[in-house]
């Protein structure tokens, strides 16, 4: 029971932040993020209607269909930070539209490889495995690249993209570590991972909470070091066109 109310806490805190970003126009700003904050309130919701019924079919079916919906969403979000983030740096054009792509390429070859590891589950199991996982490495890599991008570019932490990393960067971390879990124990408890998934879940919507529900100033763009140009100019050589 109380886990069912925690799962259902974030769907007014998310059309709370939907909505105070389409009255500031960040829906167009951000048109990925919002979609998304407005399926996920939705899942949720639906979820919470089915969720006397956890055995039955309809529940299987929305909560398996929703949550690859889900992993599609959370990837365009990630897409979009990734390339609004070096959006005003005019040098790293050419590594912009070819660096998400190798990294997301990485990453589902590692999933691929660590979804072979999973014992005892059936090959629809494993398969929506793979594919959390896949995105919850991106995840994980983004609020990286994210950090990494904040002390070199010098973006503030609190930018609105530092907040959509760290928020989805949350949700891909409890992942991570509960597969890592798993394969460790060789064992699966549901119970227990629902109970972390679902806590890690509503610190991710606190997240958004702290960055969309209180608004920031924009800063402009600080100049690129020449160093860090001519690193990304090398790079981008070496990435297949």
């Amino acid at each position: 029971m109380w886990k069912v109310i925690l799962a259902l806490l974030p769907i007014p805190v998310q059309v709370l932040i939907a909505l105070g970003m389409y009255r500031r126009k960040q829906h167009t700003k951000y048109p990925a993020f919002w979609s998304y904050l407005w399926f996920e309130s939705a899942r949720l919701t639906l979820l919470g209607f089915l969720a006397p019924f956890p055995t039955g079919p309809a529940f299987f079916a929305v909560y398996w269909g929703s949550q690859f919906l889900t992993t599609v969403f959370t990837l365009a979000v990630l897409r979009e930070v990734f390339l609004k983030l070096l959006a005003d740096y005019s040098a790293l054009t050419s590594f912009q539209r070819r660096g998400y792509e190798v990294g997301l390429a990485i990453a589902c070859f590692a999933a691929i490889v660590a979804s072979t590891l999973i014992p005892g589950h059936t090959f629809f199991v494993r398969e929506m495995v793979q594919v959390q996982q896949t995105v919850s490495s991106v995840a994980v890599a983004m609020l990286i690249f994210v950090g990494a991008a904040s002390l070199v570019l010098g973006i503030r932490w609190r930018s609105e993209l530092c907040g959509i990393a760290a928020g989805l960067g949350l949700q891909g971390i409890a992942d991570v570590l509960v597969f890592t879990g798993t394969l460790h124990r060789g064992s699966y408890n549901p119970s227990l991972i629902g109970w972390i998934e679902t806590i890690a879940y509503d610190f991710s919507v606190v997240v958004f909470a702290l960055y969309f529900l209180v608004p920031q100033e924009e800063s402009a763009a600080p100049p690129v070091r020449r160093e860090l140009v001519e690193w990304v100019e090398s790079m981008s050589e070496r990435l297949p066109r």
